[in-house]
């Protein structure tokens, strides 16, 4: 029933609600659209630096896996469906310059709020490790400690899961053609005119 849906309803369970795919779509795609700037200060003023690596990193390719619209996409769709987004930027140890912007999985990093750690996980994008909390990058959503994102399926549960109850009743029902069957009957003797 409803109540088992209410505990049911996660990212992968909410993305097949039309509504919520539209939704996190466009605002994904919005947002990965805008140019992101990296601004250095020349005297009083600042100016954007283009030639900068990060410049390119942010706008061009992030990762040698991904562009970076589809990072961008990738990152507001986990703070709307996960309420963060993490991201570790891997460095070069010969000079410590930035080389990667790594989107790490939302499963794979573990926020310790208490020490300011995070602990990441994430073999698919092959980085593991300890993280200072200046060290990495952390987009949150909605937050009430300042500290976690929370998700807007969170909020959003109860609406999730009679939307997809209604969408399988009316699948049920337009699969036999939309034809509802049954029989008609009347307890009364008809009174004839």
């Amino acid at each position: 029933g409803l109540a088992d849906y209410l505990s049911a309803v996660n990212k992968n369970t909410a993305m097949t609600v039309a509504a919520v795919f539209r939704c996190v779509t466009l605002l994904s795609e919005s947002v990965a659209n805008l140019p992101v700037q990296v601004m250095r200060k020349a005297g009083a003023i600042y100016k954007e630096d283009t030639t900068d690596q990060l410049a390119y990193l942010l706008n061009v390719q992030p990762d040698y896996t991904t562009s970076a619209y589809d990072f961008w996409c990738r990152a507001v769709a986990n703070i709307l469906l996960d309420g963060n987004a993490y991201i570790v930027p891997v460095r070069d140890p010969a000079n410590y310059e930035i080389t990667r912007l790594v989107l790490c999985d939302s499963t794979a990093v573990a926020h310790d709020t208490i020490v300011d750690t995070y602990t990441v996980t994430d073999i698919t994008n092959g980085v593991t490790g300890t993280y200072q909390e200046g060290d990495i990058i952390h987009l949150k959503g909605f937050t009430f400690d300042g500290k976690n994102g929370v998700s807007v399926l969170t909020f959003a549960r109860r609406t999730l899961a009679i939307a997809n109850t209604s969408e399988r009743e009316t699948l049920n029902r337009f699969s036999s053609g939309g034809v509802v069957r049954g029989i008609v009957s009347n307890p009364r003797d008809p009174v004839v005119g």
